[in-house]
């Protein structure tokens, strides 16, 4: 997890985690965060990257 700005950028290496995360997140942070963006990388495309 790493600040950047105003933004807090966190990596997650399933959709469930990255789902309890962002429940996680707004159960301690309430209305004062908001997702304002994800990316979601394909299983296939991150074995590629691997190789």
């Amino acid at each position: 997890m790493q600040l950047a700005g105003d933004a807090l950028i966190d990596e997650a290496n399933a959709l469930s985690m990255a789902a309890k995360l962002a429940a996680l997140l707004k159960d301690m942070l309430g209305d004062t965060i908001r997702l304002r963006g994800s990316r979601w990388t394909g299983a296939s495309d991150l074995l590629k990257m691997r190789s």
